[in-house]
């Protein structure tokens, strides 16, 4: 008499079992999913997910203040209308086969225009990934504007440098004076520009033996700090 009893709770056990597992897996998943938040919402850089229709499925704040934007205004929004006209091709070709599987990862450097109409030089890797299921892209966000500027102005005092009489030069405080850094434009009095060429060179060997006495006195007067 009680043996379908007792069978009935047997059959009932795997059902509960499998609500357990399904409640542990969800608790799980949202667990995770908070981990990744938590992470991508750190102000260290901007990531954006782009899914399979090309529209920007999620963005971080640093990535929406990259570009000007809130983060409510971005998603949803096709990844190309937020990029200048000169981007929109390379962007797209390269969205393209990265979303299709055939190019996995990729890294460059670009300009971009701000909603206000500032340009933001950017460094982005990309690669491709899943999301929801469905192919799509992720992309790291970095912005090197600074960077950039800087190195811009490096290469414009460069430029000025090489086109002046006047060469640079850096030298040890020692008593022959070596050379340890000297302007490219040193060319034109016939001397390379190189390592050895630097380390081997002494100031004292190279002036006039009627002003040598005078310089290498105020030169030791400078490396002394007086």
């Amino acid at each position: 008499v009680r043996q379908p009893a007792v069978l009935g709770q047997q059959q009932q056990a795997p059902a509960r079992e499998q609500r357990h597992l399904a409640v542990g897996s969800g608790r799980g998943l949202r667990e995770e999913e908070d981990k990744f938040r938590g992470v991508v919402e750190q102000d260290v850089t901007g990531i954006c997910i782009v899914a399979d229709d090309s529209r920007i499925a999620y963005a971080n704040g640093t990535y929406a203040r990259i570009f000007g934007y809130t983060q409510e205004q971005l998603v949803g929004r096709p990844l190309l209308d937020i990029l200048p006209a000169a981007e929109k091709a390379s962007v797209a070709e390269f969205l393209a086969a990265q979303l299709g599987g055939e190019q996995r990862v990729v890294r460059i450097v670009s300009s971009v225009t701000a909603k206000d109409g500032r340009t933001v030089d950017v460094l982005v890797h990309a690669s491709g990934g899943t999301y929801r299921g469905r192919p799509a892209s992720i992309a790291v966000v970095s912005d090197i504007s600074e960077l950039q500027q800087a190195r811009r102005e490096l290469e414009f005092a460069d430029i000025i440098v090489a086109q002046s009489p006047i060469v640079l030069f850096r030298a040890q405080a020692t008593d022959d004076l070596p050379i340890t850094y000297v302007s490219r434009n040193v060319a034109r009095f016939g001397y390379a520009v190189t390592t050895s060429d630097a380390v081997s060179f002494r100031i004292a060997e190279h002036i006039h033996p009627g002003d040598r006495p005078q310089v290498v006195a105020a030169l030791g007067a400078l490396t002394a700090g007086t």
